[in-house]
């Protein structure tokens, strides 16, 4: 017989955080007038949003989990003029890092 035992302590601990930090947001995002949103770029230079507040439901008429998904019905709700805005600490991240630039058009 053979038995492995694994101390999963710091594993759930950090799960833990993780969810509680992931509650305080979402407690945080009722307050904001407006959607909260993370976005990220990926090593393509993609934009995507691994968090967007429940309010996109009323305002965008998106549902946050599928925009989590896919970010592509998110981006396309805004307005083209902010998209340079939206991709400028993007752009200055790339050149500081001597990468390329965040399309404008998302």
């Amino acid at each position: 017989m053979v038995g492995t035992q694994a101390d999963i302590t710091e594993q759930r601990h950090n799960a833990q955080a993780a969810s509680e930090a992931a509650a305080r947001l979402d407690r945080i995002a009722l307050h904001v007038p407006g959607v909260l949103c993370q976005i990220e770029m990926d090593a393509k230079l993609r934009p995507r949003c691994p968090y967007l507040s429940e309010q996109a439901r009323s305002v965008l008429g998106l549902d946050p989990a599928q925009a989590t998904i896919s970010s592509r019905a998110f981006m396309e709700r805004i307005d083209a003029a902010d998209l340079p805005h939206l991709f400028e600490p993007f752009n200055r991240l790339a050149q500081a890092q001597g990468g390329s630039r965040a399309p404008a058009s998302g």
